[in-house]
């Protein structure tokens, strides 16, 4: 079994970082001498987290283990530009841009700007119809717009239990839109993409919660259809039929089909607050 003693009088602490030396003796094996002297160090040395390892053979003798001799040293340093969270702290970061494209054959009237015909003649009013050629409608394609964020959150080790982490499975492969306003966005706004982390070297556990938000839209009109309420992630199918002008059909939308492909559930159960933005997550 690998023995390790410190040489404390070769402990050397700048405002960045902390050296420290150290002796390991019994094994002629690098890894377990490594796994000694990191069992071995405290995880941290005057607020800084311990970084870095290394062994480095002083006298080696595979006949006579109790006999070997490394020498060690570990670093102490915060990683560069980026302060450890404590408990209970978090970061956050946002992404405002476009996720892909969108095919889309009709804009709601609102939406809908003018139609344009030859002097004299009479023009077909296309009610927000995209890319109609007289016999079939085209469509077009369109930047589908994103906003999505991630937090990182330190949760205590004693709170992430195996309830918790099926409750988090379960938000995210069965139900995961927010029923309830979650970083000022209303209900249904919301979609947890995924969690990442796991435990670290203290035993705190650091999570990062990836989201994305689309807005709801009251009172969309498309074509004759009365005016509809469209949630954030709503998948929406529109009917087409033929309408006559000027002893032509012309498409027309004629129903609207709403489903909702994600459930709702309380985003309480992440742990992480529901209040804040996402640039401040708040409790």
């Amino acid at each position: 079994m690998a023995d390790v003693i410190e040489k404390v009088e070769s402990r050397e602490r700048s405002d960045t970082s902390e050296r420290r030396i150290y002796i390991v003796t019994g094994t002629s094996d690098a890894a377990v001498a490594q796994a000694a002297l990191w069992a071995f160090t405290p995880a941290t040395a005057d607020g800084f987290p311990r970084s870095s390892r290394s062994v480095t053979p002083a006298y080696i003798d595979d006949a006579d283990e109790a006999a070997c001799v490394w020498e060690a040293e570990v670093v102490y340093q915060n990683s560069p530009g980026v302060k450890p969270l404590a408990v209970g702290e978090k970061r956050s970061q946002i992404q405002i841009g476009a996720s892909g494209t969108l095919h889309i054959t009709s804009v709601p009237i609102a939406q809908h700007s003018t139609d344009i015909g030859i002097d004299g003649e009479a023009v077909i009013n296309t009610k927000g119809i995209l890319g109609w050629d007289g016999q079939n409608v085209q469509g077009a394609d369109v930047d589908s717009p994103s906003f999505r964020w991630s937090e990182t959150h330190v949760l205590a080790n004693a709170t992430v239990t195996d309830a918790y982490v099926i409750g988090l499975i379960g938000v995210r492969f069965k139900a995961p839109l927010n029923e309830a306003i979650f970083r000022g966005f209303q209900p249904e706004e919301v979609k947890l993409c995924g969690i990442s982390g796991g435990a670290r070297e203290d035993q705190d556990v650091e999570l990062t919660f990836e989201f994305e938000a689309r807005p709801n839209i009251d009172g969309v009109v498309y074509g004759e259809c009365d005016a509809i309420d469209i949630k954030g992630w709503d998948n929406v199918t529109l009917v087409y039929e033929d309408r006559a002008f000027a002893n032509k059909g012309v498409p027309g939308v004629s129903g609207v089909h709403l489903d909702k492909p994600y459930l709702t559930t309380d985003f309480g159960v992440l742990g992480i607050g529901t209040g804040g933005s996402p640039i401040f997550p708040g409790l």
